[in-house]
């Protein structure tokens, strides 16, 4: 992985964004077997469930986006499509064949180079002024 954080970002920020952004992947693979599991919305739990998951999870990857870099972002958040394939697999008992191994080594490939690319992954902290504007 990339430095935490550049020199001009405090540590804790960087790392509560890097937190939301693993938070927000936990939530995706969460989310998505709540809404498999609530057979097609008829269980309100786990309907529920999936729905705050969804909207928590998106929140989650707002707060992340104010510092780590959206490619980076986006990249590992591909790790829930991992997650949610391997938990298939090794406890679903859903079949693994070469072309799903290939596809879950691309995706966790193109989320290792992307991280570490060589540029910085945090964004540097918004100046106050900045915070009223939207931030890129």
């Amino acid at each position: 992985m990339a430095e935490l954080a550049p020199p001009d970002v405090p540590r804790h920020r960087a790392a509560t964004s890097w937190l939301a952004l693993y938070a927000a992947i936990a939530l995706d693979a969460a989310q998505v077997f709540a809404l498999d599991y609530s057979a097609g919305f008829t269980d309100p739990v786990l309907a529920t469930a999936a729905i705050v998951g969804f909207f928590t999870e998106v929140y989650l990857f707002a707060i992340a986006l104010r510092r780590v870099n959206t490619a980076v972002a986006y990249a590992l958040f591909g790790l829930g499509t991992v997650a949610v394939a391997v938990i298939s697999i090794g406890w679903l008992g859903e079949p693994l064949t070469a072309l799903k191994a290939l596809a879950l080594v691309a995706v966790l490939a193109g989320a290792v180079l992307l991280n570490t690319g060589g540029t910085a992954t945090t964004r540097p902290v918004p100046t106050p002024a900045s915070d009223l504007s939207v931030r890129r």
